[in-house]
């Protein structure tokens, strides 16, 4: 009942109460890794980045390849600029779903992040192969090329972006 209530304040964007249910879950079931999810996704959602990796690492206790967390992890460490550690996050999510498009995208960034521009633009194209018709990735592409000096790459990814979608407001930065 309490992980429940925990999961209906949280969508109806209570987030302190949703942590003070989902705590009591976690606390009475500790190897509940929903419950713990849960509760990580609640931190995330109060800026708590503390609490959020405490409950992201307990879901990896009890399940090692929970892909979500990991992605969620590598997200983090990269916001923090701890690149070898959102690479150790993202990768190991990436042997456990290789053609997760999030994945690839969190790979992409980090490599981008760390100037190793041409596997950002690897793991990019990995994702184009399974969403060729993605903005987003059009859009990525551009701004990896655009740090590049690829000015052409540039604005014919970014240009393909708008194509796909012309509200995206990101190709008309790469490319204005």
């Amino acid at each position: 009942v309490q992980y429940v209530l925990g999961r209906a304040y949280a969508g109806e964007k209570r987030f302190d109460e949703a942590k003070e249910e989902l705590k009591k879950v976690v606390a009475a079931n500790p190897g509940f890794a929903d419950g713990h999810y849960a509760l990580a996704l609640v931190y995330a959602a109060l800026k708590d980045s503390v609490g959020a990796e405490k409950e992201y690492e307990a879901v990896l206790q009890i399940i090692p390849d929970h892909v979500p967390s990991l992605v969620n992890l590598a997200y983090m460490k990269l916001a923090l600029g701890k690149y070898n550690e959102a690479l150790t996050y993202a990768n190991k999510a990436l042997s456990i779903e290789p053609k997760n498009v999030t994945v690839l995208g969190i790979l992409s960034a980090i490599y981008a992040q760390t100037e190793q521009f041409a596997k950002a633009i690897e793991m990019i194209e990995l994702a184009k192969q399974l969403y060729p018709d993605s903005p987003a990735i059009y859009s990525s592409l551009g701004i990896i090329y655009l740090n590049q000096s690829e000015f052409d790459r540039a604005i014919d990814s970014s240009q393909r972006a708008l194509e796909l979608d012309p509200t995206n407001p990101i190709p008309y930065d790469t490319i204005g």
